[in-house]
């Protein structure tokens, strides 16, 4: 969904004659409220850049073990690999937007639309980002076809704080992407777009049955284990008389 709101945004931008796009997501905030001076140097010679170089999960104990989390872009910076985490905010010239992503940020149907724009924006495949088994859709490399030309990818010196919103045990990141590997196994499937831009599921029944699968998945207070996350959805799957690709 964030995805979408953030295309819809970036494109009233552009006609509005804005030249460097910073996207961030709603439970974060810059350490530094003057942020904005160093994140726009930041775009010189760069087509995508990450705001922050790392940020931290204020107010959260499990975020006190985690310490500070480098982003992408300060990886790709320091050691030339995207081995940092791939969320929390990103930079996107107009004209990066306007051509290589057509005017739209890909929305993904679990959330993880985040990691889908680093996949397309990254270098390499093998070994080059340790998200890449975490990704609901990743069959095989030849699902992962990097950008051409290759963007230049910068960073910003910020840090951001990321807020609290629920534990992280009970987020169940690993049990939904398997979920959506069921459903919608092809990188990039499952969503399409209404007139307005917003992102409506690309198969009613499929969609359907993941929201269903999600919900029970996602509604326990404890992890589960992917396997029976996969074993679910195909049952619900084969009762809704659909196709189980078993992914």
């Amino acid at each position: 969904m964030k995805e979408a709101l953030w295309s819809i945004a970036a494109r009233q931008a552009v006609k509005d004659g804005c030249t460097k796009l910073v996207f961030a997501d709603l439970d974060c905030s810059f350490v530094r409220q003057d942020w904005a001076l160093d994140v726009g140097k930041s775009f010189d010679g760069y087509d995508v850049i990450c705001p922050q170089s790392c940020f931290y999960r204020a107010g959260q104990i499990e975020g006190v073990k985690l310490g500070l989390s480098k982003s992408n872009g300060y990886c790709h910076k320091t050691t030339g690999r995207l081995t940092g985490h791939p969320g929390i905010a990103c930079g996107i010239t107009a004209a990066f937007f306007t051509g290589a992503f057509k005017s739209r940020i890909m929305n993904a149907v679990d959330g993880s639309g985040d990691q889908c724009l680093w996949l397309k924006l990254r270098p390499g495949i093998a070994g080059n980002d340790p998200y890449t088994d975490r990704f609901s859709h990743v069959l095989a490399p030849a699902d992962l076809v990097p950008l051409s030309p290759l963007p230049r990818i910068g960073c910003a010196n910020q840090v951001m704080a990321h807020h609290p919103h629920g534990p992280q045990s009970n987020r169940h990141y690993m049990e939904r992407y398997a979920v959506t590997r069921e459903c919608f196994p092809k990188f990039g499937d499952g969503v399409a777009y209404l007139d307005d831009g917003m992102p409506c599921y690309s198969d009613a029944a499929r969609g359907a049955v993941w929201r269903r699968t999600t919900a029970i998945v996602t509604g326990t207070s404890t992890r589960g284990t992917v396997e029976a996350a996969r074993e679910l959805t195909r049952r619900n799957l084969k009762e809704a008389g659909l196709e189980v690709y078993g992914a």
